[in-house]
């Protein structure tokens, strides 16, 4: 069965543990990448997604969570997209993202705010729109 929600983050325990909760509370398929490499190597399976949750930080030289947001904008993707960080919101990526009114979640979260985003996104559609970063976050 085709996966409802996607996440990106390189922290295999907290990838595993959102999935969990999400399939059992939620009774949807999930499916979690390390890195934006593996989420492209699953383009059908990404795109088809519903919602992705990327992390804006996916390790040292690493392609961000914005590189995935705008590959994924570039296909053309429809789903709803959330930003995780551990960084706390004066990190150059998260204002980024934060300009362009992009849905950031402050690690750790609860895993019942998590469930009503999800339910709310699931009931309702909206594309998302690409993010220009600024030259701090380069």
């Amino acid at each position: 069965m085709q996966p409802i929600i996607i996440f990106l983050d390189d922290n295999l325990e907290l990838r595993e543990l959102l999935q969990s909760i999400v399939e059992d509370r939620l009774q949807v398929n999930c499916a979690g990448y390390s890195s934006v490499y593996e989420l492209k190597n699953a383009t059908s399976t990404a795109l088809q997604s519903q919602i992705a949750v990327l992390d804006l930080e996916l390790g040292f030289k690493q392609p961000s969570g914005i590189d995935a947001y705008n590959w994924l904008v570039e296909n053309h993707y429809a789903g709803h997209v959330f930003f995780l960080t551990g960084h706390g919101q004066s990190n150059p990526l998260v204002e980024s993202a934060a300009k362009f009114g992009a849905t950031i979640w402050e690690k750790p979260i609860s895993s019942s705010q998590i469930m009503a985003h999800f339910k709310k996104a699931l009931a309702t559609s909206k594309a998302p729109e690409p993010i220009t970063l600024s030259k701090d976050a380069l």
